[in-house]
């Protein structure tokens, strides 16, 4: 999984260094905040983090297009007396449309491909076990809002859900209800972007 990171990485560097002429881009790194909709329990409880490279291009004076490679730290978590959490590590390649308007701010919106690469969880029974029963991948809907601090920082908050169950149907008693199980992620990040030299 390491090698397929790097390789990932090496490869969005190099197309970003290739079309330097039309691509920027630079570095991320942000607190996730999750929750798990599907289970019995409720709360973004579990914090992960969000670390990888992203880079964009402008499409028209409307739209940029923006792709993104990153770890992404899912899961949930009871704050009650069980003890219940549930570990997801994924590595993941959002694909967006941010929106440029005459306001600071802008709106994004896309989807994104995760791959699972581990998975634990401690049931509430307290046993903790590497479940096989998760997908592998996870595809989501993304949106959020985009905001320069300065000309190279920005701040980002964004909300990812599930499109499809994360998990097989159950049809016994355990952590998770009958129906699907979705992804459900707050994620506020810092993007620094790399000096273009122009």
């Amino acid at each position: 999984m390491k090698t397929i990171l790097i390789t990932l990485s090496l490869l969005l560097l190099s197309i970003n260094s290739v079309f330097s002429q039309n691509f920027e881009g630079g570095i991320l790194c942000g607190l996730n905040s999750s929750q798990v909709d599907g289970d019995y329990y409720s709360g973004y409880n579990k914090f992960g983090v969000s670390l990888g490279f992203y880079t964009y291009t402008p499409l028209s004076d409307l739209f940029d297009f923006q792709l993104e490679i990153k770890y992404m730290g899912k899961g949930a978590k009871s704050t009650k007396s069980t003890d219940y959490t549930c570990q997801l590590n994924y590595i993941e390649i959002p694909l967006l449309l941010r929106l440029n308007s005459n306001s600071k701010a802008k709106v994004e919106f896309g989807t994104g491909l995760g791959y699972l690469f581990s998975n634990t969880f401690i049931n509430s029974y307290g046993e903790e076990m590497t479940s096989s029963k998760f997908h592998k991948v996870d595809w989501s809907g993304v949106a959020g809002l985009n905001y320069p601090l300065t000309d190279q920082l920005f701040v980002n908050m964004r909300l990812s859900y599930s499109l499809i169950s994360i998990r097989n149907r159950i049809y016994h008693y355990d952590d998770f209800k009958y129906t699907g199980v979705y992804n459900n992620v707050l994620t506020v990040s810092l993007y620094y972007k790399f000096s273009s030299g122009r």
